[in-house]
């Protein structure tokens, strides 16, 4: 008897810790109306009202948020997400994939009543939303949220992201993902990103075919031990400026950038790579690229056992330093700024551009020259 009734205080325990803040009457629940195909969210003690009125309409429904199942059986079928006033005090800690493969929604309204105080996971919040056109995150609260990974994935209709840079992202550790395949955006503001803590960044631009340029010059990246594919069939961007990048505890950067088939330069001078442990493909399939800014040979830091196959692959109008012609498949001996003709390389160095398939430095551009002065600057492509 005793532990009957034990039992069933720990029971009644349970379900109050699941429970959201806020008096115990009101109930957590979202409202489908089949004629507008929109789901509202309330957090309020009118539950029971509304069940009354479902013979009215017998097409609509009432759903429990139990996690992120409780409405599964409507979720290709909503179009319209509305977040009833009522509903700022939910503070649900559980909100990764709230709205994850809601393939005909195209449109989020009252996002300012969606309170993500209590929440430590972002990740598939809108994945695979892939009608999605347009958010506005500019009323967004993130809250301690760590977990990031694959938040945008699949977003393929998705153009625009409105109030990102007003994103809090201090806590994050996995961004892994984030906006994979989010195939038709076009631009994206990282300017007040926050990465200091973040581990992994693989795969968190692959295949954001429209974006044409990107500045990660605000981007910490010390903590990050995962690159790999991070850029990824990025096919749109001509130039990379990564010279901020701290990578002294990455260990993979396999296809880091392949695929980028309008790359024409990256500056990778900063790149530390004594604790990378696989460069396959990382600048494969590159076919317009030309230059890969570099300060050092990575055959000097590189671990013996680095996996490093077909780096270069496919990137045919990859000079270097000195125009040298080069097999389809180079591998690591060619990862070192060109030093000439008896060393090609396949890095230019960072003191240099080129100019007619020739290094150009400062000394001697003005052979270069047929009339006038020739000056340029290092530090602008």
């Amino acid at each position: 008897m005793r532990k009957n009734i034990f039992s069933k205080f720990l029971a009644i325990i349970s379900v109050l810790t699941l429970m959201p803040a806020g008096i115990m009457a009101k109930d957590l629940y979202c409202y489908y109306t089949n004629s507008s195909k929109t789901l509202t969210f309330y957090y309020d003690d009118s539950r029971s009202t509304r069940t009354s009125q479902l013979s009215t309409y017998p097409n609509d429904r009432i759903y429990d948020i139990s996690g992120t199942n409780g409405w599964n059986a409507v979720r290709s079928k909503v179009e319209q997400i509305r977040f009833d006033d009522s509903f700022w005090d939910a503070r649900i800690a559980g909100l990764g994939g709230f709205f994850r493969d809601c393939t005909n929604l195209r449109s989020i309204s009252g996002f300012d009543n969606f309170n993500g105080d209590k929440s430590t996971d972002w990740s598939y919040l809108f994945y695979n939303c892939s009608s999605l056109e347009s958010i506005d995150l500019s009323d967004f609260r993130s809250g301690s949220a760590t977990n990031w990974s694959h938040m945008f994935d699949g977003c393929t209709s998705l153009q625009k992201i409105i109030g990102l840079d007003g994103v809090f992202t201090a806590n994050a550790t996995n961004m892994s993902y984030m906006f994979n395949n989010c195939l038709s955006l076009t631009n994206l503001d990282l300017s007040n990103f926050n990465t200091d803590k973040v581990t992994n960044m693989s795969n968190m631009f692959a295949n954001c075919q429209e974006i044409k340029d990107m500045d990660l010059s605000t981007f910490n990246t010390a903590k990050v031990t995962d690159m790999s594919c991070m850029f990824n069939s990025c096919a749109s961007v001509n130039r990379l400026d990564l010279s901020n990048f701290n990578t002294s505890n990455v260990t993979k950067m396999t296809a880091m950038f392949s695929g980028c088939s309008q790359m024409i330069h990256i500056n990778v001078t900063s790149f530390d790579m004594r604790k990378v442990k696989d460069i396959t493909f990382m600048f494969a399939s590159c076919p317009n690229l030309i230059a890969i800014y570099s300060n050092c040979d990575w055959t000097d830091y590189l671990p013996q056992e680095v996996d490093c196959g077909e780096i270069f692959m496919n990137d045919t109008k990859l000079v270097g330093g000195h125009y040298s012609a080069y097999e389809d498949t180079w591998g690591l001996e060619q990862c070192h700024p060109d030093c000439g003709t008896h060393r090609p390389g396949a890095f230019t160095p960072r003191d240099g551009l080129i100019f007619n398939g020739h290094l150009l430095t400062a000394d001697n551009a003005q052979s270069f020259a047929k009339s006038g002065t020739v000056t340029f600057d290092p530090d602008d492509f």
